[in-house]
């Protein structure tokens, strides 16, 4: 393994004198590609011929994924006979991947869902591509542990893409993110094992140096050159999350578009639009929010924008729209151009 793979490995299965694993809760946050496999095939391997584990259970966010583990696990296996002759089975069945050995102990892979996980009682929970957990999700792993006499949780992770992440009251890996920054902070880490290979908001994406800051595996198993095709092909924010691991604002107000100090430094309190005004709606990705923004003319003649309303769910526009129009001579505009006629249709 490589140094920092052995890092990460010793750290989770690190004990206390009495034992028990130093960290119920354990998360690794590293870019693709790097090998972050590797360490959890080492810890499934380790579970399951040298610890006595006799159930652990190994989840992704997707089939095809949790199928691409089992698969490198079970060529491992099978090529090493020192292993495979404390097997008893594979089962390769859909929905029943898992490999039994002579002693009753399994390694079972499984697709996560709000309801999976429920009815097993495993002693190691492997959350891989934890990006994509939710809460729901945790909800059915997590009791199923309380009884056992040395648990452990393993999350996995690139740092979540803002648009495809679950909504922020539901995703996990923020949550664990910022309790661990907080955690760095206080100098009080309880039982959680926090690795993250992530830069911070504002380096330079073009500079090698963060290239290989954020990604151990740079020059063994990632090419440089590539990473730089990488970055003219991706774009500056997507190779920030993708091959940097820059997390977003923690409270999801990340300033994607506009850095933040030349918003400010354009902010005007004084600054008021004179009749008639434009307003716009803006919904979020997931359409967990909704925002009605406006600009006009002032008497100098620049441009006011603002902010006008900005809130959960998406029922109250129209209503709220009715009033501002009522208010304002308005033009309304969206992705087809004005929508006056469309608001109309909508009241009535």
């Amino acid at each position: 393994m490589d140094p920092w793979q052995r890092l990460v490995l010793d750290d989770i299965l690190g004990v206390r004198d009495d034992g028990m694993w130093a960290a119920f809760e354990t998360c690794t946050v590293v870019q693709r590609q790097n090998g972050k496999g590797a360490i959890i095939e080492a810890i499934e391997l380790a579970g399951l011929f040298l610890l006595g584990e006799y159930l652990i259970l190994h989840s992704a966010h997707e089939y095809k994924t949790a199928q691409e583990a089992f698969l490198r696990i079970k060529a491992l296996i099978e090529g090493c006979p020192d292993l495979s002759r404390h097997v008893k089975v594979i089962r390769e069945a859909n929905g029943e991947q898992q490999v039994i050995l002579m002693s009753g102990a399994r390694l079972r892979f499984v697709a996560r869902s709000k309801g999976s996980g429920r009815g097993f009682s495993g002693q190691r929970n492997i959350l891989d591509e934890s990006f994509a957990l939710t809460r729901t999700q945790l909800a059915a792993l997590l009791p199923t542990m309380s009884a056992q006499q040395n648990p452990q949780m393993n999350l996995f992770s690139t740092v979540p893409d803002a648009d495809t992440a679950p909504v922020p009251e539901e995703a996990v890996l923020p949550m664990v993110h910022e309790r661990a920054v907080a955690a760095l902070e206080s100098g009080r880490p309880g039982r959680l094992a926090y690795h993250d290979w992530s830069a911070p908001r504002g380096v330079d994406p073009t500079d090698p140096q963060w290239w290989y800051e954020t990604n151990p595996a740079l020059g063994i198993r990632i090419a440089e050159d590539y990473v730089a095709a990488e970055a003219a092909a991706l774009g500056e924010r997507k190779f920030g999350t993708e091959r940097l691991g820059i997390w977003d604002d923690p409270k999801g107000l990340a300033w994607l578009v506009i850095p933040e100090v030349d918003w400010l430094a354009a902010s005007d309190p004084d600054s008021a639009a004179l009749d008639p005004v434009g307003f716009a709606v803006v919904l979020s990705t997931d359409r967990q929010w909704a925002s009605i923004c406006a600009a006009g003319a002032r008497e100098d003649g620049l441009l006011h924008v603002t902010v006008v309303d900005r809130r959960e769910g998406t029922g109250w526009v129209i209503p709220r729209l009715r009033e501002l129009v009522e208010k304002w001579r308005a033009e309304l505009f969206g992705q087809y151009g004005t929508l006056n006629d469309k608001l109309a249709t909508s009241a009535a």
